[in-house]
């Protein structure tokens, strides 16, 4: 009966393809789906965080370094080399435990040893160099030795080179790091005297340290969690396999390092940014284009119901009365005569004008976007793109955790410098001046702008009053130095700025009229005092 019905009615024919094609559209889009796209997102989104990951080693080899640092710029002196060699202990105390070197170099601990590794003297320290007991290297055993001391064998080894040894410990169940080495003569290579070792404790502003590294908010934690299958070492050596590591249920991602015995001591984790796919087979996505796909099926269906037979002579004389009327832009270039012909002609015709006119329309909006925020003379932003900028912080206030400070800079006596040079050398020395400035912010964070004229602005982020009036007084050394011939100016016989700094304090609600009136003002007032120089105030 239904194969009857099918064959005798061309509406059921075309309902049964409508109903075919939406089912193979539906599996089809499962299959690329299932099989296609969420292995490529999942795959991007653990290539991403594998990157995070390996910001983070970076920085905490980064830390090591700083110790290293200190290390090598003691332990390879000729001045060492006598002092240990003469277990000059007096030298050591006065040059060494100090408490200011200790708390300004986020140091714990110095020790130094001599060639039979006899402890010669060290000192450790809380953070606040209230002395402590750190048994491990006050009475080192043979292992520890071994483990974190230098031997002659070592220096034989690397043919009188520095040896450097490196790593995490725990001290009185304190997680720590240390760098040792071995201390030979300045010229780099020698017979060791003993070791030197700084160490420090794996604490708050350690983990502070980090975060501002990596920019991630990374929490330290003691051991390791079941949960992590990735280790510091896997990552350096590039042996990790993206199937295997993922994100836990709380979208933390974790990794280990090793202590000086090769197991798991120091638990890194930060949450990883929210998942920016759903992962279900039918998400809403799939379900809406299945849905569009359902209702354009339908109405094709309806539409060819009424319009393939019946409707196809008013088709006609709508496209002749069309014509007639001289509209020229449906014009068809088909060979075919017949009504479907003519029909989808129109209909291609008409989509092909509505994509090249929104194409058209898309490129001149680009450009004109592009034209309307950048400065044309300096190429950098102008006041307009600074405005937006300060309008997605926020609508009508700036409420930010961090400090925000803004420069308002004038080039002094420009005026004087168009009428004696002429408006092509003014011009030129703005663009020095736009270039300058821009190479001495943080592309990051910071935004320079073109004010208007003469006039520039730099907004700080994360920037106090302190840092930013470092960077004002940065800019005006810099351009006084880029020694640009101003002989009519009053001021200097080279082109200088006058800069006004005005900063919002953190979680401090400073709207953008007052943070940018008190910029003016301070600029204003640096130009009373003589111009050449830096004011700054706070926004009220």
């Amino acid at each position: 009966m239904l194969l009857n019905l099918v064959a005798r009615s061309l509406l059921a024919k075309l309902l049964l393809i409508f109903i075919c094609g939406l089912a193979a559209v539906l599996v089809l889009q499962l299959t690329i789906r299932q099989y296609s796209i969420l292995p490529q997102l999942e795959l991007l989104e653990k290539q991403s965080d594998l990157k995070d990951l390996q910001r983070i080693v970076s920085s905490v080899d980064r830390l090591f370094d700083e110790l290293d640092s200190v290390v090598y710029d003691n332990a390879v002196w000729d001045e060492m080399y006598k002092v240990v060699e003469q277990k000059d202990i007096d030298y050591l105390k006065q040059n060494y435990f100090i408490k200011e070197s200790y708390l300004t170099l986020n140091i714990n601990g110095f020790y130094f040893y001599d060639k039979q590794h006899a402890l010669i003297t060290g000192l450790s320290t809380d953070g606040q160099f209230t002395p402590l007991s750190a048994n491990v290297f006050d009475a080192p055993n043979e292992q520890i030795v071994s483990l974190i001391l230098t031997t002659e064998e070592e220096s034989k080894a690397s043919q009188l080179a520095q040896v450097k040894k490196r790593g995490f410990i725990e001290i009185d169940k304190k997680l720590a790091m240390f760098v040792s080495s071995n201390i030979i003569p300045s010229a780099g290579r020698g017979e060791s005297r003993g070791t030197m070792l700084v160490w420090r404790f794996v604490n708050q502003k350690v983990q502070s340290q980090l975060s501002d590294l990596t920019q991630l908010k990374v929490v330290l934690s003691k051991g390791s969690d079941r949960n992590v299958s990735l280790s510091a070492q896997s990552i350096r050596e590039n042996k990790v396999a993206l199937e295997r590591f993922h994100r836990d249920e709380q979208s933390n991602l974790s990794l280990t390092f090793s202590d000086i015995y090769h197991q798991p001591l120091l638990a890194v984790s930060y949450k990883a940014p929210k998942r920016m796919f759903d992962d279900r087979l039918f998400d809403t996505a799939l379900i809406g284009a299945s849905a569009g796909i359902l209702v354009i099926l339908a109405l094709m269906f309806c539409t060819l119901n009424k319009i393939v037979v019946q409707p196809i002579l008013e088709l006609q004389k709508t496209i002749r009365r069309v014509l007639n009327l001289g509209d020229y832009t449906q014009t068809t270039g088909m060979k075919r005569n017949d009504e479907i012909g003519r029909l989808a002609f129109m209909v291609d015709t008409l989509f092909n004008n509505v994509f090249t006119q929104q194409a058209e329309l898309i490129k001149h909006n680009i450009k004109l976007k592009e034209l309307s925020d950048t400065d044309e003379l300096t190429g950098i932003a102008n006041r307009r793109s600074l405005e937006n900028y300060l309008g997605h912080l926020s609508e009508e206030t700036l409420y930010v955790p961090e400090s925000l400070s803004v420069l308002m800079i004038d080039v002094d006596h420009f005026k004087l410098y168009n009428d004696h040079y002429g408006h092509a050398a003014g011009d030129e020395a703005l663009k020095e001046v736009a270039s300058t400035i821009e190479d001495l912010t943080r592309s990051h964070y910071d935004m320079v702008a073109r004010y208007g004229g003469e006039e520039f602005s730099v907004l700080l982020r994360k920037a106090n009053k302190s840092r930013a009036v470092k960077v004002a007084n940065k800019l005006c050394q810099s351009i006084f130095l880029l020694r640009i011939p101003h002989e009519s100016s009053p001021t200097s016989e080279y082109l200088t700025i006058s800069i006004g700094v005005a900063s919002c304090p953190p979680k401090h609600k400073c709207n953008n009229k007052q943070l940018f009136e008190a910029a003016d003002e301070a600029l204003y007032q640096a130009k009373s005092n003589g111009r050449n120089q830096v004011v700054s105030r706070e926004c009220d």
